[in-house]
């Protein structure tokens, strides 16, 4: 062994203290980063398994007005999986006990049913029942925040005409994990909230009857997202189509 070696050595030796707090210094910070990597994934896993589950679209478009018998050209596009159509509204909300403006989003679903895409998760209560048009749904950050539960009731301005409406259940949804009002940057789930109502009562009070001003689809294996987003803007655009966007720009689109 070289002399410079030795001295080497004997120099680590000396420091022996100070290396080892250096090894153990790195080799806490590779840990911390396997673990950040491994509950990246979980979660990158938890959340696209979620979505799976609840079907939970990967392309949306509003529109002003188009009819139901455009859906059929719709799944004619090349990459189409599912096509889902619906009617959504911004109304204004009465919540009674408090006195600040709300607002929020309502959306049209089926009787009976979680819809067929971004399907919901029924926490509390029932779904809508037929012929029942003064049924709703609430988010359930909404609903927590104002301690709506089934049975309660409140109003919605609908198209200019105030309607009582009965809270029959709490959900969840893919679509509104972050649940934010048009042009706010944050949550405020006392004056913002999302809501489902029966289909037949809010496409009538909107002169939606056979018609639609929403839509959400999933692309099949082989479906180009950019191309059907161009074919689908390009097949809404006589219809009032306001720009179709991917799941992934969603939380950043306001209606």
């Amino acid at each position: 062994m070289k002399a410079i070696d030795i001295k080497l050595w004997r120099e680590l030796w000396a420091m022996r203290m100070q290396a080892l707090a250096i090894i153990m210094v790195i080799v806490g910070g590779v840990s911390i980063f396997i673990m950040s990597l491994s509950t990246l994934d979980s979660l990158f896993e938890t959340r696209e398994n979620y979505y799976r589950n609840h079907h939970f679209a990967d392309v949306f478009a509003s529109l002003k007005r188009a009819p139901l018998s455009l859906v059929k050209r719709i799944q004619e596009i090349p990459g189409v999986d599912k096509v889902e159509t619906r009617v959504l509204a911004y109304v204004n909300l009465d919540v009674e006990d408090f006195k600040d403006p709300v607002s929020g989003h309502l959306l049209s679903l089926n009787a009976n049913s979680a819809g067929l895409l971004n399907q919901i998760y029924l926490r509390k209560g029932h779904l809508l029942e037929a012929g029942r048009d003064n049924e709703v749904l609430l988010s359930e950050e909404f609903a927590r925040a104002h301690d709506l539960q089934p049975g309660d009731k409140l109003a919605a301005t609908i198209n200019g005409r105030r309607k009582v409406l009965n809270v029959v259940g709490h959900v969840l949804s893919p679509e509104y994990i972050y649940q934010i009002a048009p042009g706010a940057m944050f949550p405020d789930y006392y004056r913002y909230g999302v809501l489902w109502m029966a289909r037949k009562p809010l496409a009538s009070a909107y002169d939606m009857d056979g018609a639609f001003n929403n839509v959400t689809l999933t692309l099949s294996k082989e479906g180009n997202e950019q191309d059907v987003i161009d074919q689908l803007d390009e097949l809404l655009k006589p219809y009032g189509g306001i720009g179709a966007y991917a799941r992934k720009d969603s939380c950043l689109i306001v209606f």
